[in-house]
């Protein structure tokens, strides 16, 4: 690969669709949020239901290795415990903003999970208020920020909770764009969010889902049918369904590719993930990086990823624009 490739596809403008606040937590800031808060970063996570979550003695000495899914879980939730007061949340989003700003990414929408920081007992307001801090911070520097609320598959049971902290969220400054579906693809049935989707579109949110992350093609097409999402993260098992590839493209719904994170996660390997494939179905894919700070791969790198696998250039390069096009703010 020419350095002028990975100059261009580094300058590129760009936005980052599909990001998670807490997934941009690279360890030499979970080492300052640790030490803010007085604990060491392998100190065990105490969760309200009285489970005590260990971590590895390394955490925030390198790059977390992940030998599951759960271990994933275990790191986030650590990520998770640290992000307590405002100015923890105004900080991890300037420490994100700071590396786009060298990657050209103009726009970003981020994942935030309300009723998980209500599981652990946090203010909403406190954090709202970091949120605001965060999206005003992006702003003065030339890039847009904002924020989705995701329903966590396995902390709420349809959604009008975390459509309830989105609304509360929003009276007090919080750029909430759109509402997101999350979590084990293995809990729960997308018709049980049905409602609140429904509640959420007519309140003005774009609607988002995960799927075909570690589910099948049948489950997006169901996932598809019930909630009608404008975009859709993943998606790993879209060509093993000539219906469901008609579907998203006939609806425009867009993919959200994240490459990188589907190899560390251990859905795809290098050799094997369908991205090529999925440029060449002339499918609307965008490409994202879901949680850079714990993978250590930024946007381009996913891009690169891409390229590598034999995705033509220009190919990428209207896929930069794609992601600029489908904005939710």
């Amino acid at each position: 690969m020419s350095a002028n490739i990975l100059e261009t596809l580094s300058k590129v403008p760009k936005a980052e669709l599909h990001v998670h606040l807490e997934g941009t937590v690279l360890p030499k800031t979970l080492l300052e949020l640790s030490r803010r808060h007085g604990v060491t970063p392998d100190s065990p996570v105490q969760l309200p239901d009285g489970r005590s979550m260990q971590l590895p003695p390394e955490t925030g000495a390198a790059l977390p290795k992940l030998s599951n899914f759960k271990d994933f879980i275990r790191y986030y939730l650590r990520i998770s415990d640290l992000i307590r007061t405002a100015d923890d949340v105004a900080f991890v989003a300037d420490e994100y903003v700071s590396r786009c700003i060298e990657e050209n990414i103009k726009y970003i929408e981020c994942y935030f999970s309300p009723t998980t920081y209500a599981y652990l007992g946090r203010n909403p307001d406190e954090l709202f208020s970091g949120l605001v801090a965060g999206q005003t911070a992006a702003e003065r520097r030339g890039i847009r920020l904002k924020w989705i609320f995701d329903v966590v598959r396995n902390t709420s049971r349809n959604g009008m909770d975390t459509l309830a902290l989105a609304n509360q969220a929003r009276a007090v400054g919080v750029e909430v764009v759109a509402i997101g579906l999350a979590g084990d693809e293995t809990i729960g049935e997308p018709k049980q969010f049905a409602q609140g989707f429904r509640e959420a579109r007519a309140s003005g949110y774009k609607v988002l889902a995960h799927s075909g992350e570690a589910g099948s093609a049948e489950q997006m097409m169901e996932l598809q049918e019930q909630l009608n999402p404008e975009r859709i993260g993943h998606a790993l098992p879209v060509l093993e369904n000539c219906l469901l590839v008609e579907k998203l493209k006939s609806g425009k719904i867009v993919l959200e590719l994240c490459p990188w994170s589907n190899v560390a996660l251990g859905f795809k390997t290098f050799e094997n993930h369908p991205i090529a494939d999925m440029f060449a179905a002339n499918l609307p894919v965008v490409i994202c990086s879901d949680d850079p700070g714990i993978f250590g791969k930024t946007l381009t790198d996913n891009y690169l990823f891409a390229y590598e696998r034999g995705v033509p250039l220009n190919s990428l390069l209207s896929a930069a624009e794609r992601s600029l096009a489908n904005a939710a703010g």
